[in-house]
């Protein structure tokens, strides 16, 4: 039995579930720290763990997760507080008077010198008119809507939001709480009754997807609801979980509209946000059953449309490559992410080979139609994780390391993109198809 890093009194064999600055501390001094960071804002709850000093929280921030930061901007766009709605407001107001003023102010020199400048000052003036009358709407709007007070049941910071706001991301520990309307009800941690998540939750809130095997849970409910076999080892699972816990098997890939039509069950934003580590790791795999079943119909679309599936499909990827990484900050996961990764890089080889494809067929395209190719989102997360395993990944059966800049594109003043060279991507298609090869005929290498 472990000792608690902050009163040294002996834990349960399960030890006390809770950390400071990463080391395991027990429930009591969990408790106490809670009530410490109400009146000392040097106490903070951040990614898992209490932390003494807020200089920590800047060095956390260096080292987020590409999960994380997209996370925190999500956050950050909601408005979901009385104070960030006002300031929204407020913003657009000030930025609409001074479009109006300036407007007024240039009017008259810029008739002097050009009638048809006049002109474009006053539809600057008109559209800052109409911007100002906006935001006074916003901003009374935003002053008067009912509000209320939510206390985070992890670091028991409070929040003031709109009453309205049914799914919020608590700003100092970055929990979801999903709420209801009655402001008096404390969110509390419901347990999954498949997979034992834990979820801030109002009793009021009503039905919800778990955000990690994705069954609909009640926020006081047992119940796993309908169950079904598992194809794979025959074992009773929920109906509506994305994977079997028994033997791993995937057993839903499609997270795009809604259960049941009822918005509170949207696989949406706050849905990734909820997920522990492991949630990630299956959600990795889900979405990579996704990018393979839609593989063989991407072969059969029209070659001037391949590019713009395989982009979509790149974009897939690149959220499964982000919940690996965020799946890695488990280490108890990292050795089920490296046995993982060969398969990952088998998909990958497929969707270059179509790639290739597709622009060996057509080589102009407009701008929109290629930002992965462009940007290459994909790469950046698989960096993430090459740069978690070092040197070690191919002694997991990997291929290594994935090389970027495939295409020479050339951008038109009239938008249009033009594909100048791909002999980069015909050089890693060759290298992936050769590894793949041996990855399959390992024997053949031998002989």
């Amino acid at each position: 039995m472990a000792n608690c890093a902050k009163c040294n009194k002996k834990m349960g064999v399960a030890g006390g579930g809770w950390y400071l600055e990463g080391k395991e501390i027990c429930n009591d001094c969990h408790e106490e720290l809670a009530e410490q960071s109400k009146i000392d804002r040097r106490v903070r709850f951040i990614n898992g763990s209490w932390w003494y000093k807020i200089e920590k929280e800047e060095k956390e921030k260096e080292v987020k997760t590409l999960f994380q930061q997209k996370a925190e901007e999500y956050r950050e766009k909601q408005d979901s507080t009385k104070e960030e709605g006002l300031r929204s407001a407020l913003g657009i107001l000030g930025i609409s008077l001074a479009a109006v003023v300036g407007g007024i102010v240039l009017f008259p020199l810029m008739w002097a010198v050009k009638k048809l400048l006049a002109l474009a000052v006053i539809m600057v003036i008109i559209g800052g008119t109409i911007g100002t009358v906006g935001g006074i709407i916003f901003t009374v709007v935003a002053f008067v809507s009912p509000s209320k007070l939510v206390t985070c049941p992890i670091c028991r910071t409070e929040h003031r939001i709109y009453k309205s706001i049914r799914k919020y991301i608590c700003a100092s520990c970055r929990v979801l709480l999903l709420l209801g309307n009655d402001s008096r009800l404390i969110p509390h941690l419901s347990t999954c009754p498949y997979c034992e998540l834990q979820t801030a939750v109002s009793d009021d809130h009503g039905r919800f997807l778990c955000p990690n095997c994705g069954i609909i849970r009640q926020p006081s409910g047992t119940d796993i609801g309908e169950t079904k076999t598992c194809p794979e080892c025959k074992n009773i699972v929920p109906k509506e979980s994305i994977y079997c816990k028994f033997c791993e098997n995937i057993l839903k890939s499609n997270f795009a509209q809604p259960t049941e039509g009822d918005p509170l069950l949207a696989y949406d934003e706050y849905w990734k946000i909820g997920k522990d580590a492991t949630g990630h790791f299956y959600f990795a795999k889900a979405l990579l059953k996704l990018i393979q079943e839609r593989i063989d119909m991407v072969e059969k679309t029209k070659f001037s449309l391949r590019v713009a599936e395989v982009q979509l499909l790149l974009s897939k990827l690149t959220d499964s490559l982000m919940s690996l990484e965020e799946a890695l900050q488990e280490p108890n996961l990292r050795s089920s992410v490296a046995a993982f990764l060969p398969e990952v890089d088998l998909t990958y080889t497929d969707l270059l080979k179509s790639e290739l494809r597709g622009v060996q067929s057509r080589t102009t395209f407009p701008k929109e139609a290629l930002p992965i190719l462009v940007n290459e989102p994909h790469i950046t997360a698989r960096e993430r994780i090459e740069n978690i395993f070092a040197d070690s990944l191919e002694s997991f059966g990997s291929i290594g390391k994935w090389n970027g800049k495939l295409v020479d594109v050339e951008k038109r003043e009239d938008d249009i993109l033009i594909i100048h060279g791909y002999q980069r991507l015909e050089a890693e298609v060759n290298r992936f198809t050769e590894w793949k090869t041996l990855d399959i005929n390992p024997d053949d290498d031998n002989s």
